[in-house]
């Protein structure tokens, strides 16, 4: 649901002029883009996340929660870096004015 928002909102305001696209195609081009934003995100939990709770469990005093907070910064960094891939690639390939 969230990612029919944000293709819809995406082609109809912030990209208006990519509407000369044929949205079938812009459709599946969003939805691969998003999909691979997906692996990354992925990718970079399984990575990032062991040297964020060890981070924690060496900076935070015992008996904080160091697990959930590395985990959630792992999460902070995955979310960027997924953040710059959707709008650099969805800019450039899905709603650019290029057929």
């Amino acid at each position: 649901m969230a990612a029919t928002n944000n293709f819809i909102w995406n082609r109809y305001w912030t990209y208006p002029d990519s509407r000369s696209k044929r949205v079938n195609r812009q459709a599946i081009q969003f939805l691969i883009v998003s999909s691979i934003g997906w692996l990354i995100r992925i990718a970079v939990l399984y990575f990032v996340q062991p040297a964020m709770i060890s981070l924690a469990e060496e900076l935070l005093p015992s008996g904080t929660n160091a697990i959930a907070i590395g985990e959630n910064l792992a999460l902070v960094v995955a979310v960027i870096v997924v953040l710059f891939w959707n709008f650099g690639i969805n800019r450039v390939w899905t709603y650019s004015d290029v057929q």
